[in-house]
C-alpha cells in the first residue's frame, strides 16, 4: 500500500509547477544494497510534456561503477551522474532503475542530491551501508550441513594442490615443494601455481579459468568469507594462482599453457610431485601459434582478480598491466589453442571455440577499469559471433557463455541479455530430463558431473540476484536449485562426495599425491593399485561424482568419477559463502561463527608469547638467521580448540591457526609510516633478532649479540635488542656524495616475489645468485662451519660484516681459517661443481678500519679472493647502491634479504635451504622510540639504518654479513649489510624477535669500497 500511495505522494508536493524540497529518502521506492553494491528505483515526478529530459544525482563521494536503465549517463569525477532520455509526458512518474559498486570495507555511501532539468528536487543524506546487515542464524540444531567447516575445507584441497615453494604455514603436512625447476623455453621461472587435477600436470587454461570464478565468488560474497575468517585465506588461495599467470605470460604475445611432461606423468610415472627429478618441459602460444581462448581467460582471470586489491597498487597495476597485454594479444591473434599445444587437447581441449572467452574478458577488464571501451567491445563481439543464438547447457572451465550473458545484464540492466540467460538457468532448474535419479543436474558428461552442477548453480545464482536488481522481484528464483545441488554434493543422495567431509566420503580418489604414504616411504604404481583408501585424506576435494544413472564406484582405476580438479570447487565455494541466510548457506553459521572465532582472536592475541626465540651461533658464532616462529601460541590454541569442540569440528583446528594470523597482523604494534599492506596472505612468523650495547643504561649493560661470529661475553643483566631502522640523514663524510659504478651485467636475476612478507620462505637454486656463505675454522682441528653470509661485488670481492671476520677479541681471523662459497644452495652441501658451487680462500681481508668489536659500528668488511670467480646463471654480483644515499627516502621501502638463519629460536633450529624475506625500513624516530636505550647509541651514527618487523619476522642468527637488497629497474642494488640485534634476556647468544635489526648502509661506504675493490670507480651519484 505504501508503495501505491508514494507517486500520490510525490505528485502532491508540486504546487503551480514547484517542487518543495523534499527528503530523497522520499524518491526511492524500492532499494537494496549487498557487497558494496547499491541498487534503487528512482521515482521523480514529471509536471509537464518533456522531449528531452536531463538529471543528476550526486554522491557524497566517487564510486567505482555506476550503471543506468533506460538512460544514458556521463560523469566527470563518479561521483556526480547526469542522466538524459527522450519524451516524458506530464503527470507521470519518471522511474530510473540505477546501480552503483563502492568500495571501502568500512565506508558508507549517501545520495547527497537529485536535480530533474536543472532543479533540485531533494537534498537528503541516504546511508547505504557497505554489507549486508547481520541476520540472526538459527540454532544449529536447525542446520542440515556443518556447512561453515565445508568453506573451510574447500580452501584447504586449494592448498594441498599448490606447485613450487610452500609458505611456511602451509597446512597440509603431508605436502612439501615441488617442481622448483619448472621453467619455460627461455628459462622463464613457471615456478608455483596449481596441479589442475589428480596428477601432477599444469594446465593454464583450467586454471585461469578457476581464478576468475574465485574472483567472482569472493567480490560477490566478500562479508561472507569475511565472517567465516577465511577471506585471507580465500585471497590468498586466488593470488596464487594468479601469481602464476603472470609468470606464465612472459611475453606481452606470449603465454604458457602447459607444463610437465604429459607421456611420462600420465602413463609412465604415479608418485608425489615432491619425487619428480625430471625434465618438465614447458609449451606456450605465440603470434606464430595463438591461442586466443587461452589469453582472454587469463586477462579476465587478472582482470577480476586486479579488483580485490585496492590495498596493494603495486600489485593490482602488475595484474592490469597483465590483463590488458593478455587481451591485445587474444583480440589481434586468434587460434585454437589446443591446436597450439596439441598435448592438451586430450586433457582440456576448448569445444567452444574463444567466442566466449573474448565477450568475458571484455567484461571483466570492463568491471576493473570502468573504461566503457570494453564493455563496447563485449556487446559488439556478442552480437557478431551470435552468442545470443548459442545453445548452451554448461557454466565451466571451457565455455563462459552464460556468464557473459549474466555480467552483460549486470551492467547493461538491459532485458535481452537477462532474458537469454534465463532461458538457459529456467531450463537448467526445472527440466527434470536434466537430473539423475538423486536430482544432481547431469548433462550426461563423461568425466565430473558435480563439477558441472556446482559451477551452473552458481552462475544461476548469480543470474538470480541480477534480476532482483532489473525487475524488482523479491526473492532469487534459482535458490532452490543452488540450494538442492550443495546439499546433494554433502549427502543428500546418501553420502558425501566431498573428501573428508560427511558420511561415507570418497577414500580411493584418483590423486597420486595423496595415495602416497608420509614421507620418505617410496611411492609408485603399487601405491595407485592399492585396495585400501588412500593413506592421506585430500580434505574439501570434490570429486566427480555419480553417473546419469546414480551409480558411482569410489575406485582409483574410475577416472571419470573420482578424479578432482581445482575448477571443481571454484563455483562450489562461492555457493556456500552467499551473505543472507533467506537465500543460501553460508549464514547459516554467520552469527555464531563469527562470534566464536572473535572469541578466539581475543584470547589468543592476549595470551601469545610477547616474544619469541631466535638463536645465534654458539662459542663461534652470533650471527642473525631469517628465523621463523612455526609453533608462537599452538599451546593456546590447543586448549580453545578443546573448550569449543561441541560447537567447531575438527576441521577448525586449522581455522583456529588461520585466525591466530589475523588476529597477529591485526593487533601487533607496527610502525604507523610502515604497516604492511592488509593482504590476505599475511602469517608473521620471523622476529628481528639483535643485540644489546655496553653503553645502554645500568639495567642493560651488556655486550651487542653479533649475528655472526663469536658469541658474545654478556653479563648477569639483560641485554637490549636490537632493531633496524631509519637513521637522521647526516652524510659520512668518506662516500655519501659519491656512487659507485658496480661490476657490468650486476644484478640481474629474477627474485621471485614473497608470498609472506612477515615470513621467511625458501628461495631457489640460483634466485640469490650473489650471496656467499662464509665457513669459518674456530680450531685448528675441527672443519670449517657456516658463520654469516656475504654479497659478491665483483670478480674478486664479496662484502660481509666485520663481526664475521673477526675473533671475540676483535682481532681479524686468518684468512686459511675461512672458506667462500658461492652459488650455495644447501648450506650442509659442500664444494660441488656439478651444482654451480665454487669455493674461494680470501687472499685478503679488510676491515673497515674505524670497526668498533664493542658496539659494532662500522661493521662492514671486504674478502678479496686470489682468483676470478666464474659467473654463471647461479653465480654472479649485485649492484652497488648508485642513488640518492639520504636515509629519509629510503624509509617504508621494502628490502630483501637471504640467509641461512634460525627457524625456530625456542629449538635453536636451522634451515638448510637459503631462505628469503622482505623487510621495511624504518626512520630513525621510529627505531628508537621502540628501544630508546640501545638505538639511540647505534643509530645515532650515520652509517646504520634499522628494518623488519616487531611481529616475529627478521634477519636473525645466522644471517649476518648477508646483504639486504632492493630492485630498481630490473636490477638488484645492496644497500644494507645484517649487523646486529636484541639478544634475548635469558640467552644472550639467541636474537631476541621483539625487536628490529641494524644493518650497515653500505651507500656510507662507497669510497671505501672503490679505494679497496678493483674493477670499482666512483663517479657523482644519481639523486633520487
Amino acid at each position: 500500500m505504501l508503495i501505491l500511495l508514494l507517486p500520490i505522494l510525490l505528485l502532491s508536493t508540486f504546487v503551480n509547477g514547484q517542487q518543495s524540497l523534499q527528503p530523497c529518502t522520499q524518491l526511492i521506492s524500492s532499494s537494496s544494497h549487498q557487497n558494496n553494491i547499491f541498487r534503487a528505483k528512482l521515482s521523480i515526478p514529471v509536471i509537464r510534456n518533456e522531449n528531452r529530459w536531463q538529471a543528476t544525482i550526486k554522491f557524497t563521494r566517487p564510486v567505482a561503477e555506476f550503471s543506468v536503465k533506460n538512460a544514458t549517463f556521463s560523469s566527470a569525477d563518479m561521483r556526480s551522474f547526469v542522466l538524459r532520455g527522450g519524451p516524458l509526458v506530464a503527470n507521470t512518474v519518471l522511474g530510473l532503475n540505477f546501480q552503483t559498486r563502492y568500495t571501502g570495507p568500512s565506508s558508507t555511501l549517501f545520495i547527497e542530491s537529485v536535480h530533474f532539468d536543472g532543479k533540485l528536487v531533494c537534498k537528503e543524506t541516504i546511508e547505504v551501508t557497505p554489507t549486508n546487515p547481520r541476520i540472526q542464524s538459527p540454532q544449529r540444531k536447525q542446520l542440515k550441513y556443518d556447512y561453515k567447516t565445508v568453506i573451510h575445507n574447500s580452501l584447504l584441497f586449494y592448498e594441498a594442490q599448490r606447485s613450487g615453494l610452500l609458505p611456511d604455514d602451509n597446512r597440509i603436512r603431508w605436502r612439501n615443494d615441488s617442481c622448483v625447476r619448472d621453467r619455460g623455453n627461455g628459462f622463464e621461472s613457471l615456478i608455483g601455481g596449481y596441479y589442475t587435477n589428480g596428477r601432477t600436470l599444469k594446465f593454464t587454461f583450467p586454471t585461469a579459468a578457476t581464478m576468475t570464478v574465485l574472483a567472482w565468488g569472493i567480490l560477490n560474497n566478500e562479508d561472507g568469507y569475511a565472517r567465516a575468517d577465511e577471506l585471507a585465506l580465500a585471497k590468498d588461495a586466488l593470488h596464487w594462482g594468479t601469481l602464476y599467470l603472470e609468470k606464465c605470460h612472459t611475453k606481452p604475445e606470449e603465454i604458457y599453457a602447459l607444463v610437465g611432461d604429459v607421456d611420462k606423468e600420465i602413463r609412465e610415472w604415479w608418485g608425489r610431485p615432491e619425487d619428480i627429478n625430471f625434465h618438465r618441459p614447458a609449451y606456450s602460444v605465440t603470434p606464430n601459434n595463438p591461442g586466443s581462448e587461452l589469453a582472454a581467460e587469463a586477462a579476465a582471470a587478472l582482470a577480476a582478480s586486479s579488483i580485490l586489491l585496492g590495498e596493494d597498487p603495486a600489485r593490482k597495476n602488475s595484474h592490469m598491466r597483465h590483463a590488458k597485454e593478455l587481451y591485445s594479444f587474444a583480440t589481434n591473434y586468434r587460434g585454437d589453442y589446443s591446436k597450439a599445444v596439441p598435448l592438451v587437447a586430450e586433457f582440456y581441449k576448448s569445444w567452444s571455440g574463444d567466442e566466449d572467452e573474448l565477450v568475458w574478458a571484455s567484461l571483466w577488464l570492463y568491471r576493473a577499469t570502468g573504461d566503457r571501451t570494453y564493455l563496447d567491445n563485449a556487446k559488439r563481439m556478442y552480437h557478431n559471433f551470435r552468442l545470443s543464438t548459442k545453445q548452451v547447457s554448461e557454466f565451466s572451465w571451457d565455455d563462459k557463455t552464460l556468464g557473459a550473458r549474466i555480467l552483460l545484464a549486470l551492467f547493461t540492466l538491459d532485458e535481452q541479455y537477462a532474458r537469454e540467460a534465463e532461458a538457459v538457468c529456467d531450463n537448467v532448474a526445472r527440466n527434470s530430463s536434466l537430473r539423475n535419479p538423486q536430482g544432481l543436474y547431469h548433462i550426461n558428461q563423461a568425466v565430473g558431473a558435480i563439477r558441472y552442477a556446482a559451477n551452473i548453480a552458481y552462475a544461476c545464482y548469480e543470474l538470480g540476484e541480477v534480476l532482483i536488481t532489473i525487475r524488482d522481484i523479491p526473492t532469487n528464483p534459482y535458490i532452490q536449485f543452488a540450494i538442492q545441488q550443495v546439499n546433494f554434493i554433502l549427502g543428500d543422495s546418501g553420502r558425501s562426495f566431498m573428501v573428508g567431509f560427511g558420511n561415507n566420503y570418497p577414500r580411493k580418489i584418483q590423486h597420486s599425491a595423496s595415495s602416497c604414504p608420509n614421507m620418505p616411504q617410496e611411492c609408485g604404481w603399487k601405491n595407485k593399485n592399492a585396495p585400501g583408501p588412500n593413506p592421506q585424506v585430500l580434505v574439501g576435494a570434490l570429486v566427480g561424482g555419480p553417473d546419469i544413472n546414480g551409480r558411482y564406484e569410489d575406485s582409483r582405476d574410475n577416472w571419470s568419477q573420482n578424479d578432482v580438479g581445482i575448477d571443481y570447487n571454484a563455483g562450489f565455494q562461492s555457493l556456500r559463502n552467499r551473505p543472507a541466510e533467506q537465500r543460501l548457506l553460508f549464514a547459516l553459521y554467520a552469527e555464531e561463527a563469527g562470534k566464536s572465532h572473535a572469541l578466539i582472536a581475543a584470547v589468543i592475541t592476549s595470551a601469545r608469547p610477547s616474544s619469541s626465540s631466535r638463536a645465534v651461533p654458539d662459542d663461534t658464532c652470533t650471527r642473525p638467521h631469517l628465523s621463523m616462529e612455526r609453533a608462537a601460541g599452538k599451546p593456546i590454541l590447543v586448549v580453545l580448540f578443546l573448550l569449543i569442540a561441541a560447537n567447531l569440528n575438527l576441521g577448525q583446528q586449522y581455522q583456529n591457526q588461520n585466525t591466530q594470523r589475523q588476529s597477529q597482523n591485526q593487533n601487533q604494534n607496527y610502525p604507523e609510516e610502515t604497516r604492511p599492506p592488509n593482504r590476505p596472505f599475511v602469517s608473521p612468523t620471523r622476529r628481528p633478532s639483535i643485540v644489546t650495547d655496553p653503553t645502554l643504561t645500568e639495567s642493560v649493560a651488556t655486550r651487542p649479540t653479533r649475528f655472526g661470529g663469536n658469541v658474545a661475553t654478556s653479563t648477569t643483566t639483560t641485554t637490549t635488542p636490537r632493531t633496524n631502522t631509519h637513521r637522521p640523514t647526516q652524510s659520512t663524510p668518506s662516500s655519501a656524495s659519491n656512487e659507485v659504478l658496480s661490476f657490468p651485467g650486476c644484478g640481474i636475476r629474477e627474485i621471485r616475489p614473497a608470498a609472506l612478507i612477515t615470513s621467511a620462505l625458501p628461495t631457489y637454486e640460483g634466485e640469490f645468485p650473489w650471496h656467499a656463505a662464509i665457513f669459518t675454522r674456530f680450531s685448528n682441528s675441527e672443519q670449517p662451519r657456516y658463520a654469516c653470509g656475504g654479497s659478491l661485488i665483483s670478480k674478486k670481492a664479496i662484502i660481509t660484516a666485520s663481526h664475521c671476520v673477526t675473533r671475540e677479541n676483535g682481532v681479524k681471523r686468518a684468512e686459511d681459517d675461512i672458506t667462500v662459497y658461492l652459488g650455495k644452495y644447501y648450506k650442509n652441501e659442500g664444494w660441488n661443481p656439478d651444482r654451480g658451487v665454487e669455493s674461494h680462500t680470501p687472499s685478503r681481508i679488510i676491515l673497515h678500519p674505524e670497526y668498533n668489536k664493542d658496539n659494532l659500528t662500522n661493521d662492514i668488511a671486504i674478502i678479496l679472493f686470489g682468483r676470478y670467480v666464474t659467473f654463471t646463471n647461479k653465480v654472479s654480483p649485485i649492484c652497488l647502491w648508485n642513488t640518492d644515499p639520504d636515509l629519509k627516502k629510503l624509509a617504508g621501502k621494502y628490502g630483501t634479504v637471504a640467509g641461512w638463519g634460525l627457524m625456530d629460536v625456542k629449538r635453536n633450529s636451522e634451515t638448510n635451504m637459503l631462505q628469503k624475506a622482505n623487510f621495511p625500513v624504518h626512520s630513525f624516530e621510529v627505531c628508537v622510540r621502540s628501544k630508546p636505550e640501545f638505538f639511540t647509541t647505534i643509530l645515532a651514527k650515520d652509517n646504520t639504518f634499522c628494518a623488519g618487523y616487531t611481529n616475529g619476522t627478521s634477519a636473525c642468527n645466522g644471517d649476518s654479513g648477508g646483504g639486504m637488497a632492493f630492485e630498481m629497474n630490473g636490477r638488484w642494488y645492496l644497500r644494507g649489510v645484517v649487523s646486529i640485534g636484541v639478544p634475548l634476556e635469558n640467552d644472550q647468544r639467541l636474537c631476541n624477535p621483539k625487536y628490529y635489526t641494524i644493518y650497515s648502509d653500505v651507500a656510507k661506504y662507497l669510497n671505501w669500497i672503490a679505494r679497496n675493490v678493483e674493477g670499482v670507480t666512483v663517479i657523482q651519484p644519481r639523486s633520487g
